[in-house]
């Protein structure tokens, strides 16, 4: 059995800024601006002054290369933990984060290109995000999607609501203005990956009458 806590091998925010319709700038196929060396990020979807239109999207890459592919993931909560540091919207609907695949070509750099890089399906129960620890609780799709990328590279984003449900959120100020980043000064600040595993010895495998076991490292897990 095996404990994981990980933080991001990459992360980091592509925006879209200054567009005079919700569609511009949801369904744009790049960004104006990328991020991915500052200590905190910035994810918006919002329409702050009217006919004006702003969204950033927060991608996160975990290198999951030294986990063995045959790999088993625990019955145990995965959880993606994110510390806030500044929301300036009103409203819980403003402020609900959405946890979704991503698809960027590389594993190691984010570029403009990757603004629509992001999935429509939720990866995680929405939370209404406020300052200090959030936490994503990873649903079976989510959960899935990890247990593949065993061996690889596991990528994720998180956006806002609106962007997420693909709805004009009118006038209104819809932004976390500050989520840590994995360049963040603090170790417990920045975002964390948690999840237990099972690495299964096969070769370990063993039973008793009536009793069907599996060796896991040092300990014995029957059922």
């Amino acid at each position: 059995m095996s404990i994981f806590a990980l933080t991001p091998s990459l992360d980091g925010y592509v925006s879209n800024l200054f567009q005079t319709t919700w569609v511009a700038v949801h369904d744009a196929t790049s960004g104006t601006d990328v991020d991915k060396t500052s200590v905190s990020a910035v994810i918006r979807a919002e329409e702050p002054a009217g006919e004006t239109f702003h969204m950033a999207r927060f991608f996160l890459v975990f290198d999951l290369s030294t986990i063995s592919g045959s790999a088993m993931l625990a019955s145990d909560a995965v959880t993606l933990v994110t510390n806030i540091t500044s929301i300036t919207a009103t409203g819980d609907d403003y402020k609900t984060l959405h946890l979704v695949s991503s698809t960027q070509a590389s594993n190691t750099d984010l570029v403009l290109g990757d603004f629509d890089q992001r999935g429509s399906t939720n990866w995680a129960t929405p939370v209404v995000g406020a300052v200090g620890s959030n936490t994503l609780t990873l649903n079976t799709t989510g959960r899935s999607a990890l247990q593949s990328a065993f061996g690889g590279y596991f990528k994720m984003c998180i956006i806002m609501k609106y962007d997420f449900d693909n709805t004009d959120p009118a006038v209104g100020d819809g932004r976390i203005g500050s989520i840590d980043t994995v360049d963040n000064a603090t170790p417990g600040n920045r975002p964390t990956l948690n999840f237990v595993n099972l690495d299964v010895q096969s070769a370990e495998n063993w039973a008793e009458p009536g009793f069907t076991s599996y060796r896991i490292k040092d300990e014995v897990v029957g059922y």
